[in-house]
């Protein structure tokens, strides 16, 4: 899959209907489909602000301890779902990703130390 090629030239975000060229920016924080994803998680992007420069900000506002688990795997399955939709032809779904988050999510919980596991288990329980 190194050598994929991009059909007729076409960069748009092939997860949303507003046919933007997909960047980190619009992919991870502009994007519909990936701004349902965060306000899921309660994460909230500032409109018009590169997401590495956002990125502590979004943090504070967060105010969990495992922000950044819950940051890496809404991202990361973000990207899964785009990647299955590009290589794989399977339309990107919020539930799908919902679904995927929540049980990486869970896996998490045995690597939790004992200190955070009611921080954990809360989490967990909101993401319903």
């Amino acid at each position: 899959r190194r050598h994929y090629q991009v059909q007729n030239n076409d960069f748009s975000c092939c997860l949303c209907s507003r046919g933007e060229e997909e960047t980190i920016d619009h992919l991870f924080a502009s994007c519909e489909f990936s701004t349902r994803c965060w306000c899921f998680l309660k994460i909230h992007w500032p409109a018009d602000v590169p997401c590495i420069t956002a990125l502590s900000s979004v943090k504070a506002a967060f105010n969990n301890k495992l922000f950044f688990e819950v940051f890496a795997l809404g991202a990361w399955n973000i990207w899964k779902q785009r990647n299955d939709f590009i290589f794989e032809g399977v339309q990107p779904s919020f539930q799908g990703w919902k679904a995927r988050f929540k049980s990486d999510f869970a896996l998490l919980g045995s690597r939790v130390p004992q200190t955070l596991s009611p921080l954990f288990e809360s989490l967990l329980d909101s993401f319903h």
